[in-house]
């Protein structure tokens, strides 16, 4: 029995046992389970890389707020109004800058390791589709039509 594909250009002429040997070939090699998952491992990934970029912003607009506490100071000092509650906001600005920008540093250093980790695997699953692609290839034979 011949199980028989044409195209525009090529016609594969595969024979049962041929067609046994490819399925079997393909089912050791099932790569697409091994991607499926390693692109599962993209998504908490990239809402790691997205909660980096919310708390840059927050620093943004926290030293906004401290620029804001500063320039008021002169002010307040002069007035000798309200001067240890803004001493309490500044330090309390302060500190929440040095929070937010230490957490993103320690994040952004654990999630670079963690990309390398996942383009290894990526890597590792192409080389095997290499190596599965070599036996796929010398199962068929192929007949060109001119």
């Amino acid at each position: 029995m011949f199980y028989c594909t044409n195209s525009f250009s090529a016609l594969e002429v595969i024979t049962a046992a041929e067609k046994q040997s490819l399925n079997k070939i393909e089912h050791q090699y099932d790569i697409d389970i091994l991607l499926i998952t390693l692109n599962d491992n993209f998504s908490p990934f990239n809402r790691k890389v997205d909660d980096i970029d919310v708390r840059k912003k927050a620093i943004i607009l926290e030293r906004q707020r401290y620029n804001e506490f500063i320039a008021l100071l002169p002010k307040v000092i002069r007035t000798n109004t309200a001067i240890a509650e803004t001493d309490k906001k500044i330090e309390k600005s302060v500190s929440l800058i040095d929070e937010l920008t230490q957490k993103p540093q320690q994040d952004g250093k654990h999630l670079e390791t963690e990309k390398v980790v996942i383009l290894t695997e990526y890597e590792a699953i192409n080389k095997k589709r290499a190596t599965k692609s070599q036996p796929l290839v010398n199962s068929k034979k192929i007949l060109l039509i001119i």
